[in-house]
């Protein structure tokens, strides 16, 4: 027996005087032999004491404030250090999984360059089966002054380095290498760090990569995200 429980045997009994009702006392762990017994009493409290609830004592006190079920808990809140948060407003069991995603592109290349995001370092990142990857951070830079103008995406496959685009390319935020839509994000100091707080969604299946318009210099970017179930 816990010590809640003969706490409360002990705080009863000093209470206990003669009476004919029946109280069940397994409640608070009594055998049935003291259960027995014990129906014989009942407390007699004073104008000043008023009992309120027996509680089971193995019972988490809280519960009496607890949802009624797990639908009804909130939805988890992600935070990615102090970068950035997001209220999930998906089912409330997403089973989020925090990943950090790496390209890097090098400075040849006259109509742009692409690389699929790599996670761990020397593979291509494709988003599991029934997740969806969410891009809430992007931090990059670049070895020189010039601008490296850059944009983020996914395809239907995943590519090195190089100037050969994803299959089925979707541009998701800045431009495709062309120049031709979109505004790009801009690294402009040499190897200092640009960081962006953004919102891509990365269906299942899909490649996430990087890309970098004509004639930029060495490129390097990470993308801090979390994926959690479809």
């Amino acid at each position: 027996m816990s010590f809640r429980s003969e706490l409360v045997k002990l705080l009863l009994k000093e209470l206990l005087v003669e009476s004919s009702q029946n109280i069940d006392w397994s409640d608070v762990g009594f055998t049935a032999d003291e259960e027995a017994r014990l129906n014989r009493f009942k407390p007699n409290f004073t104008k000043d004491i008023g009992l309120v609830a027996l509680v089971d004592p193995t019972t988490n006190p809280m519960s009496i404030v607890a949802p009624a079920s797990s639908a009804a808990d909130k939805d988890p809140l992600i935070k990615l250090g102090e970068w950035a948060e997001l209220q999930m407003t998906l089912a409330n069991k997403t089973n989020p999984v925090f990943k950090t995603l790496m390209a890097w592109i090098s400075t040849d290349g006259v109509n742009g360059r692409y690389m699929t995001f790599e996670s761990p370092s020397l593979t291509d990142y494709q988003v599991p089966t029934s997740k969806v990857f969410l891009g809430l951070k992007l931090v990059a830079n670049a070895e020189a002054t010039a601008n490296s103008e850059i944009g983020l995406g996914y395809g239907d496959t995943g590519v090195a380095d190089g100037t050969t685009a994803p299959t089925t390319p979707i541009y998701l935020i800045g431009e495709d290498p062309a120049n031709s839509r979109g505004t790009p994000y801009v690294c402009s100091t040499a190897w200092l760090p640009f960081e962006w707080l953004i919102y891509i969604s990365v269906p299942a299946g899909k490649f996430p990569f990087l890309t970098r318009a004509a004639l930029g210099n060495v490129t390097n970017a990470v993308v801090y995200g979390v994926e959690v179930d479809a």
